[in-house]
């Protein structure tokens, strides 16, 4: 049986990262897709299967190119990888898939795909989405198909049974998920996805997945609220073959929520030390799990930035979005990087229930007041399956809008009531205007001109991280790393 997995294009300009729970511009580099390179691991354990991967994403792939890769492979089972602000191109993928070979299963997994299952399987072009965490599900899917057509038994699936659409029961997240392979990255052209502040590539490890945070703008449905770690061995070794097989050394731990854990932070950095791993990376903390031990580790281990979840200084807002933090615990977090030779970079969201012209200026003001390395300013998406999304819909908020516009740099589908969607995105861009065309922030992107990693990573650097906390991106230039705990 023949699997292709395919990343779709995006058919316009703009390319996307689409990977677990992150979706958003790929500003300005785009994601290996390691879900659907997992998925190829786990045809390989099946054994059996013909596997190919396509990431038309980071090869511009047009039209024509998708047509003529789908003549050439001639698959049985096609995996599209989608998000909410592509979806119009990973649709027409799908689409191009039936017209060049009306045979093939098309099965599509994602956040958006998984929050909008009906309607995705409503469409001619879509015959399976796989809810939520696919790995399980894709694996009992293929076997299912391998022997027969029978889908009934399969979880986690939506699909058409004699004209009626039929969503079987849920599947169990997993809970060990050292048992599960890691992806295949021979399945991917591993030189597409550079780091562009270093020149190298870099990769994607996810080495936990599900929050037990209830943030209202979150997709947290996909992995689940269960927290669920891999082992430190069975991480570091993963990264030990990445650098030694595949010649990458920047990662991205794209974590649901990588510092949750003290112990196991600890225990992972220290085994990247005592292994004597030469790699940079970059993570996401909130700001109630990160103190100077966990700190002083990720440094030592390579850390070279953390995004940190800020979102607004009002704590009325902060309350109402479920975040669970405040202002003190926000500044004490943010304190720690001043020690440290881990970057910070601070995200912050307009748009939340019960933001006002007022709340929104006191967010700005608090950015410039906190002691960041660097800021990121954006627009609260009402993804699909998310709390703030049933909130702006219930409230009559929400306009209608092509998927296109749900995109954290452009978001305008919703109006509050003391916010229009174009006043919201007036912010973003103050809120970058006013950070970064500070003095200081000039100075010093005028000092690293001199610097061994130049003016380039400024200029660059806003972008790269854009993506961070969607979740993370690449990795900050190498730095010298000092003696860390013992």
């Amino acid at each position: 049986m023949k699997v292709l997995l395919l990343n779709p294009p995006s058919f316009t300009a703009v390319r996307y990262v689409k990977e677990g729970i992150c979706q958003g511009r790929a500003t300005p580099t785009v994601w290996p897709p390691v879900t659907l390179a997992a998925i190829g691991a786990v045809c390989r354990r099946l054994g059996g299967f013909d596997v190919r991967l396509i990431d038309g994403n980071a090869q511009r792939l047009k039209e024509a190119d998708l047509r003529g890769a789908l003549r050439d492979f001639k698959a049985d089972v096609v995996f599209l990888n989608t998000a909410t602000p592509c979806f119009a191109g990973d649709l027409r993928s799908a689409e191009l898939v039936k017209e060049v070979r009306r045979s093939a299963r098309t099965v599509m997994i994602g956040t958006h795909a998984s929050a909008t299952a009906r309607r995705v399987v409503a469409s001619a072009a879509v015959d399976v989405v796989i809810r939520n965490e696919p790995e399980r599900v894709a694996r009992n899917l293929l076997v299912a198909l391998k022997v027969g057509d029978d889908l009934a038994g399969v979880k986690g699936i939506t699909y058409e049974r004699d004209g009626v659409i039929v969503s079987n029961p849920d599947e169990d997240f997993i809970e060990d998920l050292d048992e599960w392979p890691w992806p295949d990255r021979d399945l991917l052209d591993n030189s597409l996805y550079v780091n562009p502040l270093t020149g190298k590539r870099f990769t994607v490890i996810r080495n936990s997945r599900g929050c037990p945070a209830r943030c209202v703008f979150c997709v947290g449905f996909y992995y689940g609220k269960k927290w669920r770690t891999r082992s430190a061995a069975n991480v570091v070794a993963e990264l030990e073959e990445c650098v030694t097989r595949h010649g990458v050394t920047d990662f991205v731990f794209n974590a649901d929520l990588f510092t949750f854990d003290k112990g196991r932070v600890i225990e992972l950095c220290r085994e990247i030390v005592d292994r004597g791993l030469d790699i940079t990376w970059v993570c996401n903390s909130r700001v109630d799990t990160i103190d100077e031990e966990r700190l002083e580790w990720m440094e030592r281990a390579g850390c070279q930035l953390v995004s940190l979840g800020i979102e607004s200084a009002s704590e009325a807002i902060l309350a109402g979005a479920k975040k669970g933090i405040d202002r003190e615990k926000i500044m004490r977090a943010v304190a720690l990087f001043t020690k440290s030779r881990v970057k910070s970079l601070g995200y912050f969201v307009f748009g939340l229930p019960g933001e006002t012209r007022e709340t929104a200026e006191a967010t700005i003001r608090f950015a410039l007041e906190l002691p960041l390395d660097y800021a990121s300013f954006y627009t609260a998406v009402p993804f699909p399956g998310t709390p703030l999304a049933a909130y702006l819909r219930d409230n009559g908020l929400i306009k209608p809008a092509d998927w296109s516009r749900y995109d954290d740099s452009q978001c305008d589908v919703y109006d509050l009531p003391d916010l229009t969607g174009e006043e919201l995105r007036r912010l973003v861009r103050r809120g970058y205007l006013r950070w970064y065309g500070r003095p200081r922030q000039i100075a010093r992107a005028i000092g690293d001109a001199f610097t061994p990693v130049g003016l380039k990573r400024n200029l660059s650097l806003l972008g790269s991280f854009v993506n961070l906390s969607r979740r993370a991106c690449g990795g900050a230039a190498k730095g010298r790393r000092r003696a860390g705990p013992s």
